[in-house]
């Protein structure tokens, strides 16, 4: 769907009782480009999308565009929603993704109760605690581009200083968990920081600069 109003589009999400998915691009965007290519055109993703949401292509620099941009706070491209008839957000995923990540959100947003997530969430809640498990519950989370906060903890915790000081993947884990420096989090943050510079000195400064302004 590329040309009806908004308006127009919240009615029709309205009247078929489905979510709409919008990608909002720009005609410049080279991983907008790359996403038209390599992932729209994806079988099983496009059969799902079709069956399941209202799906929307927007310009933002377009006169059709620039007032979803300013709605929706849209500063970077592609901008990948999920909105509720309403109008309401429920996801929106910045940058290119692929196909495999875009269908495991879509199913999760269709569908959160049948999802990974919510199975790694009952094993969660059951106690299950080994690290093998907290890093597949907290990379699923991200996947989903909501971490799982309590897991996140754990893991950091479990694996140590020193792992999350070499190891990208499990330092991107601490740079994006939020946290007050006078919690738990971060008092091992601060005990541990001298450790933590390791690598990613620039960018641990860059996080107890994000904790200081956020708290």
């Amino acid at each position: 769907e590329q040309e009806s109003s908004w308006p127009e589009l919240l009615a029709q999400a309205s009247a078929a009782n489905k979510i709409l998915f919008v990608d909002a691009y720009a005609t410049w965007c080279g991983p907008c480009k790359m996403m038209d290519r390599d992932v729209f055109p994806d079988e099983a993703l496009s059969a799902y999308f079709d069956e399941h949401f209202i799906n929307v292509k927007i310009d933002m620099e377009s006169q059709r565009g620039l007032p979803f941009a300013a709605d929706y706070e849209v500063d970077a491209y592609p901008s990948l929603f999920f909105i509720a008839p309403d109008g309401s957000v429920l996801r929106k995923n910045v940058g290119a993704i692929d196909a495999e990540q875009l269908m495991r959100i879509g199913q999760y947003v269709k569908d959160p109760s049948s999802s990974v997530l919510a199975t790694l969430q009952t094993r969660f809640d059951a106690g299950e605690r080994d690290t093998v498990f907290l890093r597949e519950l907290v990379t699923e989370s991200m996947d989903l581009g909501e971490l799982h906060l309590a897991a996140a903890e754990l893991l950091l915790q479990a694996i140590g200083p020193e792992r999350v000081a070499t190891e990208i993947d499990d330092f991107v884990v601490l740079y994006h968990l939020p946290f007050a420096l006078e919690s738990p989090m971060g008092q091992w943050f601060s005990t541990n920081f001298q450790t933590l510079m390791g690598t990613f000195d620039e960018y641990v400064y860059e996080k107890l600069s994000d904790v200081i302004i956020a708290h």
